[in-house]
């Protein structure tokens, strides 16, 4: 087959996988393609020849698609030499080309190169007291015993689509660490919810106290305890178990992705326990 040859600048790289179509005959050896009229259609009218069409990963071996697990079991991997990467001449449209090629049955998926960067250790001035979540050994206490945070960051930080529900004593949303990110009701003086808030998600990087452990996440305040209920028989304003039940089904409706309970009672509750088995 032809496909459209000139010599203009080749500019952006992406990966696209092909069910059909493109393939490796051996290790590193670019098959003749074979398209569909679609994809041959599509490939010409983005001006991309078979030399913009390379294996990503031509070392890898067909065989390697299936492991046979310690305890036996088989572990069925993605083909990778059906990845190629398509080199976009200079002219063209990298998401206009990705977007064609997602609508063919020839390709599961077509997508940009990741544009990674190095992470830096937030810069906020109480985070190295924060031991819990990087422990130096600081205060006294014992190197390396902490939640590894940083090496969790290195691989994820939260995406700000990501919603934690705090179902405590309502959360200051206008705090410096946490303006901006959270919603809902506003603490009312206990400030336990404020705080319990700020270990998930405080801002990172903003010049101002510590930082949460997801520090990107939304923050969604449901509360159930009160200074306007706090009484002798109730010192910590509880609300009750049917206010509770409707603030964690309310967090579970509002999209709350994970919900976060800091609180405990003496007395088992089969009302919250029906609330927490809705959100699960």
């Amino acid at each position: 087959m032809q496909f459209w040859h000139n010599n203009m600048t080749l500019r952006e790289k992406f990966s696209v996988y092909f069910k059909s179509g493109i393939q490796r005959a051996t290790l590193g050896q670019l098959k003749a393609i074979n398209a569909s009229p679609a994809l041959t259609s599509l490939l010409s009218n983005f001006r991309i020849d078979s030399n913009g069409i390379k294996s990503t990963f031509p070392n890898f071996n067909e065989s390697d698609t299936v492991k046979v697990l310690p305890n036996r079991d088989t572990l069925k991997l993605m083909d990778m030499a059906r990845i190629f990467s398509i080199t976009v001449p200079v002219s063209k449209s990298v998401g206009s080309v990705i977007a064609s090629l997602q609508k063919l049955p020839d390709v599961l998926f077509a997508q940009r190169n990741m544009n990674a960067r190095l992470l830096t250790a937030p810069t906020d001035p109480d985070y190295a007291n924060q031991w819990f979540l990087n422990n130096t050994g600081q205060s006294g206490g014992t190197s390396g015993a902490d939640i590894k945070a940083e090496a969790a960051w290195s691989i994820f930080t939260v995406s700000s689509s990501m919603t934690i529900a705090i179902v405590d004593a309502g959360v200051e949303t206008g705090r410096e660490d946490l303006f901006g990110k959270a919603t809902g009701d506003v603490d009312d003086g206990e400030y336990h919810g404020t705080h319990v808030a700020g270990i998930a998600a405080a801002k990172a990087d903003n010049g101002f106290g510590g930082v949460g452990v997801d520090w990107n996440a939304r923050i969604l305040s449901e509360q159930i305890f009160s200074t306007t209920d706090i009484s002798i028989n109730n010192p910590d304003g509880y609300r009750g178990d049917a206010n509770t039940y409707n603030k964690i089904v309310n967090a579970v409706n509002s999209g709350a992705e994970a919900i976060n309970n800091s609180w405990c009672g003496p007395i088992y509750s089969v009302t919250i326990r029906e609330a927490l088995a809705y959100a699960y």
